[in-house]
């Protein structure tokens, strides 16, 4: 019962295709985590990642392996320093 309630008010489809609602939904996850404060920063950053892993119709995947993405913090870095790299990087 609480499930069906759930899925009838809270729950709603996104689809990939709309990178928007995508990002407003991880600054949601977000917004209870420690780094709340730059969910604006960091919920596009990490839609982008997601989506370059799924390739060029995200709308097609079936899976994305999440191994594909890393994050490498650099010593004396804050987080408004962050950045999405796509492809290789070498350190």
């Amino acid at each position: 019962a609480c499930t069906s309630i759930l899925k009838e008010t809270a729950a709603r489809q996104v689809e990939l295709s709309d990178r928007e609602s995508l990002v407003n939904a991880v600054q949601t996850c977000l917004s209870s985590k420690v780094v709340s404060q730059n969910s604006d920063l960091l919920a596009p950053i990490a839609v982008d990642s997601v989506l370059n892993v799924l390739g060029d119709n995200p709308a097609e995947a079936t899976n994305v392996d999440l191994r594909d993405i890393r994050m490498v913090e650099q010593l004396g870095g804050t987080v408004d320093d962050t950045e999405l790299v796509r492809g290789l990087v070498f350190d």
